[in-house]
């Protein structure tokens, strides 16, 4: 995988630096239009280290990870469904099976916590908020690994 630093693209959010102006500003004021759990997941820096930590596991490409930090982002916002996810990894070059076991572990620990704001219900929707790093997956690393 070649190596990208820059968590901060991973932030959803970012994912506005690479738009055209006319999404950028309606994407903006439709980020502040969502519940704060919502907004709090599209700006968080946990959930970077969290996109981090699945870009390391499925090897994704630079260009893969932020066309991941983008399709969350549009998931955010309700501009694109869950359930798309896959799909739209795959165009990125991802296998397909990859791209479905990614999209149901991002369903899971991303989106399931935060499922009430999206009046979905997901199987994993009863579980604890895993976007709090202490209680995540072991592989992702603590607030205070460099990035």
């Amino acid at each position: 995988m070649e190596e990208d630093n820059n968590a901060f693209y991973l932030i959803p959010a970012a994912s506005l630096m690479f738009m055209n102006d006319a999404d950028r500003q309606s994407h903006i004021k439709e980020l502040f239009l969502i519940p704060k759990s919502l907004r709090q997941t599209a700006t968080s820096e946990k959930t970077a280290y969290y996109l981090k930590s699945i870009i390391k596991k499925y090897d994704l490409t630079p260009p893969q990870s932020r066309a991941l930090a983008l399709l969350v982002f549009k998931t955010i916002l309700k501009k694109m469904q869950l359930a798309q996810m896959s799909s739209r990894m795959s165009e990125t070059g991802l296998k397909p099976a990859m791209a479905v076991q990614l999209a149901k572990e991002i369903e899971k620990d991303l989106f399931a916590p935060i499922a009430q704001d999206f009046n979905i219900s997901t199987p994993s929707s009863t579980t604890n908020n895993l976007l709090d790093l202490k209680e995540a997956d072991k592989n992702i690393p603590s607030p205070n690994t460099p990035l």
